[in-house]
C-alpha cells in the first residue's frame, strides 16, 4: 500500500508541470501569481504547526495557552520586598535587612533588623489626579528589630498600612512624578498608622508616624559602586505620636508626641572597590509633650559601618542581594521603639527586590 501511495505521488509529480513552466509564460502578474498558487498550494496552519500545535489550539475561538514563556510570580506577590525598616524607598533609602550570630562569654545570641514591605508598582488612583502623578498608592508592611542578648534585651513587632508618594519636586524638567538627577529639591513622604509591640516590656501601642525623606541632585555626586568616589547625602525628618494602649502594671498610659530629624551619609570609595560602601547616621529624636506621668524623651542614635557587597554591583536588578557589613550603633532608636544601647556586630545582610 505505501508503494503505491508513493508510486501515485511520484507520477503525479512528474506528470504535472515541470516546476511551473506553463505559468512563467503568462504575461499578466495576478494570473501568473494564481496559477503558481494553483500549482504549489500553501499547507494549512495546522498542517504547518504539526499535530500538537493543532490539536493545543481550541475550536471555540478562544486563544491558544502561550508556549515557552517563563513562570513568574502573580503581580501581587512581585510587590514584596525585603529591607531593613519601613522607611519611604528613596533612591538608596532601601537598606537590606540585617541579620547577625554571634557568641558572647559562652552566651549565644542573635539580632535581626527586618521589614517585609508590600508596596504596588502602580498607582491605585485615577490617572489624571495628583496623587497618581506623583506616584501615591498604599503601603504595608510587617517589621521586626530582635536583639537576642540577656544584657541588652529587645523585641519589637510592628505591623503598618499607610500611604507612600512624592509629596512635591522640584525639578529642571516639566515631567511629573519620580524624583530623578534632574529634580531640584523634592520630597517623599509616608503616612501610616502601626500597632507595635514591645514583648520585652509588654507594650501595645498605636503609632502614627508622617515620615520624610529629602532629595536633590545638589546632595549626591557620582554613581554608586563605580570605580570612581561617590556621595550622598540623605536628610530624612517627620513627626511621630504614640499612644500606649497597653503597660505593664504600675507604668503609665497616655500620649507622647515626637518630633525627629536624621542625616544619612553613604561614601562610595569607587578607587578601591565598587563594592564597597561607607555610611555614616546620627539621628535626633525629641518629644514635645507626654502625658502626665511618661517622662519626656531627648535621645540621639548614631550608626557607622561598612558594607561589601556578595553580588556584582552590575547586578542592581538582581532579586536577591546579600552583603557583609561590619557596624557600631549608639544610642535610643526611638523611632523604631528600641532602647538605648551600644553595639559593635559583624552582621550578614540581604535585600530582596
Amino acid at each position: 500500500m505505501r508503494a503505491l501511495v508513493f508510486a501515485a505521488a511520484v507520477g503525479s509529480f512528474v506528470c504535472g508541470p515541470a516546476w511551473g513552466q506553463e505559468c512563467n509564460t503568462i504575461e499578466s502578474d495576478a494570473e501568473r501569481l494564481r496559477c503558481f498558487d494553483k500549482q504549489f498550494p500553501r499547507a494549512s496552519t495546522a498542517a504547518v504547526a504539526g499535530p500538537e500545535s493543532a490539536a493545543s489550539s481550541p475550536m471555540d475561538g478562544t486563544p491558544p495557552p502561550e508556549v515557552g514563556k517563563p513562570w513568574t510570580l502573580p503581580r501581587f506577590l512581585q510587590n514584596f520586598r525585603l529591607a531593613n525598616e519601613t522607611a519611604p524607598s528613596g533612591a538608596l533609602r532601601a537598606e537590606p535587612a540585617a541579620f547577625s550570630y554571634a557568641k558572647l562569654n559562652g552566651t549565644e545570641y542573635s539580632t535581626s533588623q527586618a521589614a517585609l514591605i508590600w508596596e504596588p508598582s502602580e498607582s491605585w488612583f485615577p490617572q489624571d489626579t495628583y496623587l497618581a502623578r506623583n506616584g501615591w498608592g498604599p503601603v504595608a508592611s510587617y517589621s521586626i528589630n530582635r536583639n537576642s542578648l540577656p544584657a541588652k534585651k529587645s523585641d519589637v513587632r510592628q505591623g503598618a498600612v499607610g500611604l507612600y508618594g512624592v509629596l512635591f519636586r522640584i525639578a529642571a524638567d516639566k515631567e511629573p512624578g519620580e524624583i530623578t538627577r534632574k529634580t531640584l529639591f523634592g520630597v517623599l513622604t509616608k503616612i501610616d498608622a502601626a500597632y507595635r509591640r514591645n514583648r520585652v516590656d509588654d507594650t501595645k501601642s498605636m503609632v502614627y508616624t508622617i515620615d520624610n525623606i529629602a532629595e536633590s541632585r545638589w546632595l549626591f555626586d557620582g554613581i554608586p559602586y563605580g570605580d570612581k568616589f561617590a556621595w550622598y547625602l540623605t536628610p530624612r525628618f517627620g513627626l511621630q505620636a504614640e499612644d500606649r494602649q497597653h503597660v505593664k502594671s504600675g507604668n503609665p498610659k497616655g500620649e507622647t508626641h515626637s518630633l525627629f530629624g536624621q542625616l544619612k551619609a553613604d561614601l562610595y570609595p569607587g578607587m578601591i572597590s565598587d563594592r564597597m560602601k561607607v555610611s555614616l547616621l546620627i539621628q535626633r529624636y525629641v518629644d514635645l509633650s507626654a502625658a502626665t506621668g511618661i517622662d519626656e524623651r531627648h535621645d540621639t542614635f548614631s550608626k557607622a559601618g561598612v558594607e561589601f557587597l556578595l553580588y556584582p554591583p552590575r547586578a542592581a536588578a538582581a532579586a536577591l542581594q546579600p552583603s557583609i557589613a561590619l557596624e557600631r550603633s549608639y544610642g535610643a532608636d526611638l523611632l523604631n521603639g528600641l532602647p538605648r544601647q551600644g553595639l559593635t556586630q559583624l552582621t550578614f545582610k540581604l535585600k530582596v527586590n
